[in-house]
Parts: C-alpha cells; structure tokens; sequence
C-alpha cells in the first residue's frame, strides 16, 4: 500500500505552471534527475511512474534515487522552452519525451549539448533519417510500418478510392499519410488527394469538409491531432451522409474521441490502427499488463508499454554507462553509448518480469538483453526499435461507443548488421 500511495503521488505530481517553476519544485540534487516531457495522457504518465517506481524498489540508479520530472506538454514552444531549462539550468544529461515535432525540435537543442533522447510516442519516420549524433532514440515503431498496416486494412475492406486528412506541417500526419499513399498505391488503391488543415484550426471545418467529401472517396483517413480534431471534423458531417470508410489511426483511439463525437452512429464503418498495447505471446507484456492494473485499476492503453520501456531503457543505460565509465554521474554521450548495450541479443534476457535481476547484471557487468513491456526489440543503427512490431486493429462500435479489438498484425523487423 505504501508503495501504490507513491505511485499515486509520483504520476500526478506535475502542474501547469512555468517552466523554471515546474522543474525546480521536482529537482532533486541528491537523486539522479531525468526529464520527462510527455503527452497530456494519464495513462502515459501512470506507465512512466510505475517504471520510476520499479527503478527505485531496486535500487535507483548508481547508488541515487532515480528522480523523473514531469513537464507536460501543453504546447510545443513551451515544451523546447521547459527542455532547455532542464538541459542548461539544471544539467540534466538525458530526456524522455513524447511526440514526433518535439522529438526533433529538442534534438536541435540536445545535440550542441550532448545530451541523450529517448522518445515513447514519436513515430514519424523522419526520426530515422535525423542528423542526431546517435543523441535520439525511440520505443515506438516507426509509421513507416503504420501506413502500410492501414492500407493494407483499407484494401482488404474493399476500399480503392483514398483522401487523407492531416495537420499542415505536422511530421507526423505529414509523415504517415506519405507512408499510407506509398503503400495504398502499390496494392493497387487510388489516392484522390491529401487534405491539410493548419494547426490553429480544430473546428470550423466547412472548406476541408467540402474540399474532402467533393472527391467523392470510398476510405478517408483521419489523421488530425489534436484528438478532439478528429471528432470535430466528424461532427461537422452531418449532413453528408457518407456511407464509406473512415480509418482512424493511433491519435484517436482513445476516450477522448469517443467522448467528443456527438453522435457515434455517424460512424457506421469505421476501423482503428495503432502499434499494440503489446505482443500479447509475450510473458514480459502480460506481467506488466497485470502490474499495471494492479496500480490503477484499469487496463493499459496505448503507448503505456512504449513509455515504460522509454524510461527502463534509459535507467538501465544509465546504470550500465556509470561502471563502464567509473563514474556516479554519467554524461549523455556516455548514456548514449550504453543503449544498445542494455538491449544486447547476446546478453541474459530481462524485462517487467526479472527487472531486479536486470540491475544486478549490470552491477556486475554482466551482458543484459531487455526484452520490454511492449515487445522483444532491439535498437537499430538509427535508434529504432526492430524485431516484433506489433500493430492493433480495432473496429468502432457505434452502438456500444467503443473501440473493440480485432485482431494483432506482427511485423518482423530484423536487427540491421552492426556499423
């Protein structure tokens, strides 16, 4: 019970509030302080806490309490304005955070200061390709896999005529709707046009709405950010009366959509896709599963297995750099170094499961291979995950007002040769 009440406290105590105000009430100069910039969803939250909790039931990190410090992101220039703080006020070495655009926009900031990213949510397959320094690296697959898993669902539902609605300038709805056209195209599909609406738009949506439905496509794609968005722009269809497909990938399966549709029966075929909760085969995923019910009385959602991987990864990479490199306080370049060498395919397989004998490991320099809550992945040249990707496909229940899973597509990624 003691411990639950800290996991509580731990995964809601970060505020609204400035971004020098919001690091120093958390910094702890005695502990081993990392920055969390993430998404505004508790269960991404609950998923980091549970992580920091378990990191410190074992030990913490290089003799410290291993301090994670919430910053959530109410905005993206407030978020890089709150990374810098932590970076050059405060020292901080290593970041985790959350979304593509912020992935890249802190990278510009971290790589002059050499301090490591590690990303929970970012899919955009530009991460791939950035100039990072190897500074930037991720627990989510990229969307790359994603298009291809939506259009193959959109083929397979008999659809051939596509328009895919997005965020103009946003990397990722930029970045996915390419993948899915590439991959729509291929099995044969037809796509009429991609929509982009400005970001400062999240309702209003007569001139898309117009511009979108005048194509006269049997599968749109709905791909706005923020959620709400989604279900905006479906609201404002009324009177369409559109009897084709809506695909609705990661950003909208949630409550969140559901909860801001006005009527869920305008949803009369609709289909979802996200990377998975997990690979449900795996014993490592259906023990954090439980543990995570277990804390907060709900099942995990959505990226709440990448995020808690995110934040172990980078403990145990940590850990590891600080006795490779005889040193309490590690420096990014050094994390950095260590990344890889936590999800090693040569080393002792641990996870959610075994996480104490994953510490005692590597306090004794021992090989480790971290086989996560999400899926046995280990990170690639360009810091992505390969191995088994596991994507999930929901159909909506208008009726019911939900998100009824269907069935898991595993992607197999082999590991790339070392450089």
């Amino acid at each position: 019970m003691i411990l639950l009440a800290s996991l509580m406290l731990l995964s809601c105590t970060e505020t609204i509030a400035p971004p020098e105000d919001r690091v120093a009430s958390q910094f702890d100069e005695n502990a081993f302080n990392v920055g969390y910039l993430h998404s505004p969803r508790q269960p991404v939250k609950n998923a980091a806490a549970l992580a920091s909790l378990h990191i410190n039931a074992n030990g913490g990190v290089l003799g410290k309490n291993f301090n994670l410090i919430f910053n959530v992101i109410s905005d993206l220039d407030v978020a890089l304005d709150n990374s810098l703080v932590m970076m050059d006020d405060y020292g901080i070495q290593a970041l985790a955070l959350s979304w593509s655009s912020l992935s890249l926009a802190v990278l510009e900031e971290a790589k002059p200061r050499k301090v490591v990213l590690i990303a929970d949510t970012a899919t955009s397959p530009l991460l791939s390709n950035a100039d990072d320094n190897d500074l930037l690296f991720r627990t989510a697959p990229s969307d790359i896999h994603q298009g291809k898993v939506i259009a193959k669902l959109a083929r397979e539902k008999g659809a051939s005529k596509s328009v895919f609605v997005y965020v103009k300038d946003d990397v990722y709805g930029e970045s996915l709707a390419e993948e899915f056209e590439k991959e729509f195209i291929l099995l044969g599909g037809n796509s009429l046009g991609k929509i982009a609406i400005p970001k400062d738009v999240e309702v209003g949506f007569e001139d898309y709405i117009s511009q979108t439905y005048a194509l006269s496509p049997d599968v749109i794609i709905m791909g706005l950010l923020p959620t709400t968005a989604n279900s905006s722009f479906i609201n404002e269809t009324l009177n369409q009366n559109y009897d084709g497909l809506y695909l609705l990938p990661d950003a909208s399966i949630n409550s969140v959509f559901v909860d801001n549709l006005a009527d869920p029966r305008m949803l009369k075929n609709a289909f979802g896709v996200s990377p998975s909760t997990g690979y449900n085969q795996s014993k490592q995923q259906q023990f954090f599963a439980q543990n995570y019910l277990d804390a907060f009385g709900e099942e995990i959602d959505i990226y709440s297995a990448n995020t808690y991987d995110a934040v172990m990864v980078l403990a145990l990479a940590i850990e590891h750099a600080g006795g490779v490199n005889n040193s309490t306080s590690p420096t990014g370049t050094m994390i950095s170094q260590s990344m890889r060498e936590v999800m090693n395919p040569e080393g002792v397989e641990v996870g959610p499961l075994n996480i104490d004998e994953a510490f005692s490991l590597v306090r004794s320099n021992q090989m480790i291979n971290y086989n996560g809550a999400y899926s046995n992945n280990d990170f690639d040249v360009n810091g992505d995950i390969a191995g088994i990707l596991a994507y999930d496909i929901y159909s909506f229940n208008n009726q019911m007002s939900a998100f009824d899973l269907i069935e898991q597509v595993i992607i197999e990624i082999p590991l790339p040769p070392k450089k």
